[in-house]
């Protein structure tokens, strides 16, 4: 009985370090990376203390996890020695279509100096253990560097919706969602959602931000409630955030945001097209599809997207998904696919402005070829820019991907 279960403790000891190892580099485990370090610990006293015992089995399983483990980390390593020896004329012309999400400052700091990305993504962990002020000082001295290269402003984004999804509060003042302007008769104040637009325009220029990834313009079924019961919808959870079920009513309210925004000097960036309302799988987690048909999307999905595409020079950019839009391109997430991308121009106006959602989600990082080939392909099928924010490190993967296939 006690060698079944010495037995049963090491094999789950195993597995999970085999799980852990294969992850060390990992999206799916990057908050928990510490997790990764302690599989290799165990990894290798395991290894050592089975060999001692003259347990080769075991021993080589626990070695086979600390070489994985280990490979993982010298190809990233590697993957980065490579891109931080690149010249700067060559990593500009990739690096200023890339916004770069963070957790070590001093990773961004060296990629502004080689004139590496074209922005920065910042959210609560970059904010929580700053002032205000000592944060907008360190964006001012990247912005210093970005203007002493002789190229555009950097392209400073977060994700300050209002509502449920406040990502920069605190600092900020916590502010109210879309949806809460627009009375029960369906009614709304334009100056008031304009006005604030503008304020929190201020809030935000006040930390040096100025890229919102806000309004979302996903129109819900009428009947969709709360998505927290779903399984396949932990973290999007569209119903939660969406301004309305009524693609006339988003349109309008989005757009006096959005010129609100504007007056302030931030950029909106409208999301999620072609439209995740209709989605009930979490497109961070999953793959997933939009299964509309192309006439009920005009109707709907479409609808908000086209009335803001109507504010010309004043439109917010906007935020391609990965959800696969059956109708147009079913075997291929939006935010890669040629003719999804040429829809979004066809609706918004060839002027417009489109980045991905972050490159590090499910339909995109797993993908064949990996995010360096998804950001290739985004690229190819016209997006001017690739988000890269919750593991900012798959920065390193994705250029020398791009570096060695020779895009351009």
């Amino acid at each position: 009985m006690i060698r079944l279960i010495q037995l049963a403790t090491l094999s789950a000891l195993a597995i999970c370090c085999m799980v852990l190892a294969i992850l060390s580099r990992d999206p799916l485990i990057y908050s928990r990376q510490s997790w990764a370090l302690l599989a290799l610990a165990i990894a290798i006293l395991f290894t050592i203390a089975l060999a001692l015992r003259r347990q080769w089995i075991w021993a080589a399983c626990f070695l086979l996890c600390a070489g994985i483990s280990l490979n993982n980390e010298w190809q990233y390593q590697r993957q980065k020695a490579r891109v931080l020896a690149t010249s700067p004329d060559q990593l500009r012309p990739l690096g200023q279509r890339l916004i770069v999400g963070y957790r070590d400052p001093q990773m961004i700091e060296a990629l502004v100096e080689r004139q590496a990305i074209g922005g920065v993504f910042i959210t609560a962990k970059n904010v929580r253990d700053h002032s205000p002020k000592e944060f907008r000082q360190w964006i001012d001295h990247l912005q210093s560097i970005q203007a002493s290269n002789h190229l555009p402003p950097l392209w400073i984004a977060c994700d300050q919706e209002g509502g449920p999804v406040d990502r920069l509060s605190p600092p900020l003042p916590k502010g109210p969602a879309l949806s809460s302007f627009i009375n029960t008769d369906g009614h709304y104040d334009a100056a008031t959602i304009n006005d604030w637009g503008h304020t929190q325009a201020q809030q935000l220029r006040s930390l040096g931000v100025n890229m919102n990834f806000s309004p979302v313009v996903d129109v819900p079924p009428p009947d969709s409630g709360s998505t927290t019961s779903n399984p396949l919808d932990r973290l999007s959870q569209i119903s939660t955030r969406a301004i309305s079920a009524d693609p006339m009513l988003v349109g309008e309210v989005a757009a006096h945001y959005s010129l609100g925004l504007r007056t302030g000097a931030v950029l909106p960036v409208a999301k999620h097209f072609p439209g995740l309302g209709k989605v009930d799988t979490d497109t961070h987690q999953f793959p997933a599809h939009l299964d509309t048909s192309l006439a009920e999307w005009q109707k709907s999905d479409a609808l908000p997207f086209a009335m803001l595409g109507q504010l010309g020079e004043h439109a917010p950019a906007v935020m391609i998904a990965h959800a696969n839009f059956d109708a147009i391109d079913a075997d291929t997430p939006s935010s890669v696919s040629q003719p999804v991308i040429a829809l979004a121009r066809e609706i918004l106006g060839p002027d417009a402005r489109l980045i991905t959602d972050d490159i590090n989600m499910v339909p995109t990082y797993y993908r064949k070829g990996g995010p360096g080939k998804s950001t290739q392909d985004a690229l190819a099928a016209g997006a001017d820019w690739v988000l890269i924010s919750y593991m900012g490190e798959t920065y390193y993967q994705v250029m020398d991907y791009l570096l060695s296939h020779s895009i351009k």
